[in-house]
C-alpha cells in the first residue's frame, strides 16, 4: 500500500506514522487525534473489518478492491470490486476492466442487496450500510472480536470471504461469489433466464425465442433472446407475465419509485412505451423498479427471490395462458421432467469415468457429475439387461418422480440413448446411506 502524495501531508508540522490494531496505517500530527492519511483510504485486494469499500462524494474518493496480478505479483490486476451508484440502489459489483462480471443486486430495503441473501445470513457477520448525500458504502465486522475475517478478490476473478482457522492456521473460505454460471452477469444475454436446474442452464424467457439460434445450438447463449410477437403500446393492449422466485434483472438503467404500489406500478409501465417490466422494491411488496431498457440477468434461485413482471404482447400471454390450461386438463400425468441429451450426461460423467463411480448395485453403476452451470448430479446407469421400452421407461420415471419423499434424493431429469436407460438424480452428501435412492424396475 502507498498513500499518494498530498498538500496536506506535505504541511504537517510533526507527523507521526502510527499502524493501528484493526491494521490501518494512519498519518496524523503528534499532537492531534484527526487522521490526515490512512490507508483504509486506499485498500489493495483485502477488505477488513471497519473498512468502507464505497464512496466519500466530498472528495470523490472511490474505495475499491483490485485483484493482483498474479499470485505472487502484487500489482494491480484485472478485476475490481466497487461499489457501483448507477441506478435506483447502490450494488457490490465485480469489474473484468469495463465490463462487469458479478452484481450484488441493488440496496432497496433493510433486507440487504437483492440478490445475494448470503451476506445477510452468514453466522457471525454483521454488516452496515450507509447511503447519503455525501457517502455511500459498506462494511462489515464479526461478533467475536478474537475472529480474523476479510473480504478478497482474487486474480481469477472470485470474491472471497474468508475466515481464519487457527488450528490449522489456514483461512477457511465462506462465501465465494460469483457462486455459479447463473450468478454471473448475464449469462444467458438480455431476455434470457438461467436455471441452474435445467441442462442447459440457459433458456428464452417465455414469449421470447433465441436471438441467434446457431450460437445457442453451440451452447453460447450470450447474444440473449428477442421477442416473438412485437408490443403494441399504442393500442395498451400488453400485459405481463410473472416471473416468480426470480433474481433481478440489473437494475443500472431502471427507475425507481418508492410511493406507489404494485398496481400503480404496473399502469406507469404500460404507459410507457419504452418500459418492459417492473417489480416491487421491497420485501413487503411496496414501491417499485421500472426498467425502460432490455431485461438482463433474469435467473431463478433457491432462496429468496422476487416477482419480476416482464411485459409482452398479448398474443404471447394468450398463448401462454393456453398452453397451462391444456397442462392443467391434463393433470399431474403430463408430470414434466427434462431429458438431458446424451452427450450433456457424457460430459457431465467425463465419459462416465471409473473414478466417477458412487458405488453399484444390481440396477447398474452410480456416478457422480457435473452440469455445464457447476450443478452436481448423480447419474444411475440401468443395466442393459432390462426389457424396458421408452414409453414403459419414461411412465416410470413420473412414477417415481410423483412418489419422491423429501428426505430423498430429487429426481431431475432422465436419458434415453439407443439401449441406455439413465436417471439423473441432484447429488445428495447422503447419497450413499439412502442406497442410492429409488431403484427401477
Amino acid at each position: 500500500m502507498s498513500f499518494l502524495p498530498m498538500p496536506s501531508l506535505m504541511n504537517l508540522t510533526n507527523p507521526l506514522a502510527q499502524l493501528l490494531d484493526n491494521g490501518n496505517l494512519v498519518v496524523r500530527e503528534s499532537n492531534s487525534s484527526e487522521f490526515v492519511c490512512q490507508s483504509f483510504d486506499y485498500p489493495t485486494d483485502t477488505l477488513l473489518p471497519g473498512m468502507k469499500l464505497g464512496w466519500d462524494l466530498r472528495i470523490g474518493l472511490n474505495r475499491n478492491l483490485t485483484s493482483w496480478r498474479t499470485k505472487d505479483d502484487p500489482s494491480p490486476g484485472s478485476y475490481i470490486f466497487s461499489m457501483d451508484l448507477q441506478g435506483p440502489g447502490p450494488q457490490l459489483t465485480l469489474w473484468f476492466g469495463s465490463a462487469k462480471k458479478w452484481i450484488s443486486g441493488p440496496l432497496l430495503d433493510v433486507s440487504g442487496f437483492t440478490n445475494t441473501p448470503e451476506l445477510s445470513t452468514l453466522n457471525g457477520f454483521t454488516n452496515w450500510y450507509k447511503i447519503s448525500r455525501d457517502v455511500v458504502y459498506y462494511r462489515f465486522g464479526t461478533g467475536n472480536p478474537n475472529s480474523l475475517s476479510r473480504w478478497r478478490v482474487n486474480q481469477f476473478g472470485k470474491v472471497e470471504r474468508l475466515l481464519w482457522n487457527e488450528s490449522i492456521s489456514m483461512w477457511n473460505l465462506v462465501l465465494n461469489l460469483p457462486k455459479s454460471q447463473c450468478d454471473e452477469y448475464s449469462p444467458c444475454g438480455p431476455y434470457g433466464l438461467c436455471d441452474l436446474n435445467s441442462s442447459p442452464v440457459c433458456s428464452c424467457l417465455q414469449g421470447f425465442r433465441p436471438k441467434s439460434q446457431q450460437e445457442w445450438d453451440q451452447r453460447d447463449a450470450s447474444s440473449g433472446c428477442v421477442r416473438v410477437t412485437a408490443l403494441d403500446c399504442k393500442n395498451r393492449i400488453d400485459g405481463f407475465m410473472n416471473v416468480t422466485h426470480a433474481s433481478l434483472p440489473d437494475t443500472a438503467l431502471a427507475t425507481f419509485h418508492d410511493t406507489i404500489s404494485l398496481d400503480q406500478c404496473r399502469q406507469k409501465c404500460l404507459t410507457n412505451c419504452s418500459c418492459t417490466g417492473y417489480a416491487s422494491a421491497d420485501i413487503y411488496g411496496s414501491g417499485c423498479v421500472i426498467w425502460v431498457s432490455e431485461l438482463v440477468g433474469v435467473g431463478t434461485v433457491s432462496y429468496g427471490g422476487r416477482d419480476v413482471y416482464v411485459r409482452l404482447a398479448s398474443a404471447d400471454l394468450a398463448f401462454i395462458a393456453h398452453h397451462q390450461l391444456e397442462k392443467d386438463i391434463r393433470g399431474d400425468d403430463e408430470l414434466e421432467l427434462p431429458q438431458l441429451q446424451w452427450s450433456t450426461v457424457m460430459a457431465a460423467t467425463r465419459n462416465f469415468a471409473a473414478e466417477n463411480i458412487l458405488g453399484k448395485g444390481g440396477f447398474g453403476p452410480v456416478y457422480k457429475g457435473k452440469l455445464e452451470g457447476g450443478k452436481e448430479i448423480a447419474v444411475k446407469r440401468l443395466s442393459r439387461n432390462s426389457t424396458q421400452g421408452v414409453d414403459e421407461f419414461k411412465n416410470e420415471v413420473i412414477l417415481i418422480a410423483k412418489l419422491q419423499h423429501r428426505n430423498l434424493v430429487r429426481l431431475l431429469g432422465y436419458c434415453i440413448h439407443g439401449e441406455e436407460r439413465m436417471l439423473i438424480y441432484v447429488l445428495n452428501i447422503n447419497w450413499l446411506s439412502l442406497g442410492y435412492g429409488l431403484s427401477l424396475g
